[in-house]
Formats: structure tokens, C-alpha cells, sequence
């Protein structure tokens, strides 16, 4: 994260400010716009002065900057989560985890709108920067399925794309909450994902052990009729 200059000496009022700022400043980036967006529209929308803003905050530049960093640790809040969780079933991970990152997404609307909108006039190194944090998610549960295949609760095809596609659900809700949730509720779009990737992956896993099984079992049939 990039140095922001402040004219303050006290960093928890700093710290404070500036969540606030950043909270009002995407709501006007949102409704305006991040080009005819003024430091001045988001001074009155904090209700603070134009002059008492840049004590804390230099210019748009480090809005946007501050914006893209607010959420930027998805990936390692989810490997501490992980970790909580402690032994037990590759299964139980995994629906844990997933529950956790799609509650996470229910408060990504604006971020992730602005995102959309405006990426593309992102300087490079805030791209890359975005691009490694949405990568960092889809690791983390690649990895999760992967360890599930080697301990023989799962079988996955493509562990990447799956993982692509549990990143796109959290962002489907994230941007569409607006049309879902006149359908479903968050804990009802959580239950049928959830349930919708582990019968992906363990299905295959149970079928594949039966296959092996039967075939196991022929050739044990086959070894005592040739006895006989």
C-alpha cells in the first residue's frame, strides 16, 4: 500500500476518518461518477470542509487508492478462518468456507460496482494489485479442492475452474442482490451453492469408489470361479 499524506499526527483519528471518507467518497464515485466527482462533492457528503478534507486526504487518486485496499485481504481472512475451523473433513471445509466468503460478498456491492466501472482507468500497478487479490481467492479454494481430491473425499475435473466459479458466485451476489434477494435470502442462496458445488465434487468421488468397488469385487469373483 502506497504512503497517503495526512496533516494530522494522530493515527487513530486518522485511521477514522478516513474509513468514513472512504465509505462517503464511493457513494458519490457511484452516483457520480469517478471523473465528474469532486473533492468538494465528497467533503459536503462527509459533512466536513473542503479544507478539513485534505487533512486526511490528499486527492481522488488516494480515494481510489483506499477504496481498492480497503478489501483487498479476502484470501487471507478466508486462511484465517480456515484455520479456526481446525481437523476436520475436507467436506466440512469446504461448505464452511464457502458460507463465509458468500456472507463476506454481501457487503461488496459498492467496491465491487466501482470496480466494474472504472478498472479500466486504474493506473497498472492498481490493476495488478486488484487482479492478484480476486487470483489470492481462487487459490485458496483451488487448494481446498485439491486437498479434498487427495484425500479422497473429492473428484474435480478442474480444480481452477471450479474455484472461478465459487469467486463468481460471491461477485453474482455482490451485484445482482438487488434482483435475488426478491427470491431468495442470502442464507438460501448460500445453502443451494454450497450444496451445489459439494454434490459436484462428491458425487463423482462416491460413484468412482462404487465403480472401483464392483470392479474390485468381479475380479475377486473371476479369481474364484477360475478356482473352481
Amino acid at each position: 500500500m502506497r504512503k497517503i499524506r495526512t496533516m494530522s499526527s494522530d493515527d487513530k483519528l486518522v485511521a477514522q476518518r478516513r474509513k468514513m471518507i472512504v465509505e462517503k467518497a464511493l457513494q458519490v464515485f457511484l452516483k457520480k461518477g469517478y471523473e465528474r466527482a469532486t473533492m468538494r462533492d465528497i467533503g459536503k457528503a462527509c459533512g466536513m470542509t473542503h479544507g478539513n478534507l485534505y487533512n486526511y486526504i490528499a486527492s481522488k487518486e488516494d480515494l481510489r487508492h483506499l477504496i481498492l485496499m480497503r478489501d483487498i485481504d479476502g484470501a487471507a481472512r478466508l486462511r484465517d478462518y480456515r484455520t479456526k475451523l481446525g481437523d476436520v473433513t475436507c467436506a466440512r471445509v469446504l461448505s464452511e468456507c464457502m458460507a463465509h466468503f458468500l456472507r463476506g460478498m454481501d457487503s461488496m456491492t459498492g467496491p465491487l460496482l466501482f470496480f466494474d466501472r472504472e478498472v479500466y482507468k486504474f493506473p497498472q500497478e492498481d490493476r495488478r494489485v486488484a487482479l492478484a487479490a480476486e487470483v489470492a481467492v481462487v487459490s485458496f479454494f483451488e487448494e481446498l479442492l485439491r486437498e479434498g481430491v487427495e484425500a479422497g473425499e473429492f473428484q474435480v475435473r478442474n480444480p481452477t475452474l471450479l474455484a472461478h466459479d465459487i469467486l463468481m458466485y460471491g461477485h453474482d451476489w455482490a451485484v445482482r442482490r438487488w434482483f435475488l434477494k426478491q427470491h431468495v435470502t442470502l442464507e438460501e442462496y448460500i445453502e443451494h451453492h454450497v450444496r451445489l458445488v459439494l454434490e459436484s465434487v462428491t458425487t463423482k468421488a462416491r460413484q468412482a469408489a462404487r465403480t472401483s468397488s464392483t470392479a474390485s469385487a468381479a475380479q475377486v469373483q473371476n479369481g474364484i470361479d477360475g478356482v473352481k
